[in-house]
């Protein structure tokens, strides 16, 4: 054999194993993140859906802020995903009216034949869970921050909006360790 030739074999064998290499990261990268293209299809058709609530929003219902959330609701518990797409809105009727005006409404999720309730909660009611009460708090200090803030003082502010909670993610999105 000629060095020519041992050269070529040589080069043959980095390169076969650089592909082998390059293959391997590539399959290791899509074992980990595979599921975060799918889990955002899931949340932007949720967040489509919701425009069903359009017709049933109080007349002087003013939108504030919208939202929406992929990820474990409690992280390092579990290894599930939620999904949770919502408004907070402000308006001059009574809580009660408020809560008549979305009551027995559905949304559909992802599959057409399930349908998700609607929930609506008032800022003042002090729900402690995440990432509502994270919304909350942006929304009340940038509300307090403007002159806005002053003329919907005398509205409830209310969030409204639909949640899949516990949706099997064993692997596959970070957001959902």
């Amino acid at each position: 054999m000629n060095v020519k030739h041992i050269y070529r074999r040589v080069e043959n064998e980095i390169g076969l194993f650089g592909i082998i290499l390059f293959g391997l990261e590539i399959l290791i990268l899509l074992a980990l993140v595979w599921k975060i293209p799918l889990n955002n299809l899931n949340i932007a058709r949720l967040e489509r859906n919701l425009h069903v609530l359009a017709s049933h929003h109080p007349a002087d219902s003013e939108l504030l802020l919208k939202r929406k959330y992929v990820g474990a609701l409690y992280p390092g518990s579990s290894s599930s995903c939620s999904y949770i797409v919502g408004e907070f809105r402000a308006s001059s009727l009574t809580k009660e009216s408020i809560r008549d005006a979305y009551e027995g409404i559905t949304v559909p999720y992802f599959k057409r034949e399930t349908k998700l309730p609607v929930q609506v909660r008032f800022v003042d009611e002090g729900f402690l869970d995440d990432p509502w009460y994270a919304w909350r708090d942006e929304l009340l200090s940038s509300r307090s921050a403007s002159a806005a803030g002053k003329h919907a003082a005398e509205k409830n502010i209310y969030s409204v909006h639909v949640a899949r909670t516990h949706y099997s993610s064993p692997f596959g999105d970070f957001r959902c360790l």
